[in-house]
């Protein structure tokens, strides 16, 4: 048999008008969860600024566009408020979710 590999075919990423939310976060839960808060900082600063340089290789003639419309800013938007919205959540995490583990496991009287 044989197998033959289309880029994006299944996610249909090529025929989007912008790039769904849900991308970003996908992206930026995987590199957290799995190496984590510094190393999806730095990935996602490496990706913006390659994709800087693209955009910048593409001013020549005959380029092709390769990402969606309004990317690069999504990208950057959705980074920022991710970064800002951190601290506050562990905060509020705290808050929420410690007392309601200590009181579930507190004896009833």
């Amino acid at each position: 048999s044989e197998v033959i590999h289309i880029g994006s075919v299944s996610t249909g990423m090529k025929t989007w008008r912008r790039t769904p939310q849900y991308w970003f976060d996908s992206r930026l839960y995987y590199y957290t969860k799995t190496h984590g808060a510094a190393y999806a900082a730095l990935a996602t600063l490496t990706a913006m600024c390659g994709g800087l340089i693209w955009r910048l290789r593409r001013l020549s003639p005959n380029q092709p566009q390769g990402d969606p419309p309004m990317f690069m800013r999504d990208f950057a938007v959705h980074s920022l408020r991710a970064l800002l919205r951190r601290a506050p959540c562990k905060a509020g995490l705290e808050k929420s979710v410690l007392p309601a583990i200590h009181t579930a496991t507190e004896d009833p009287k």
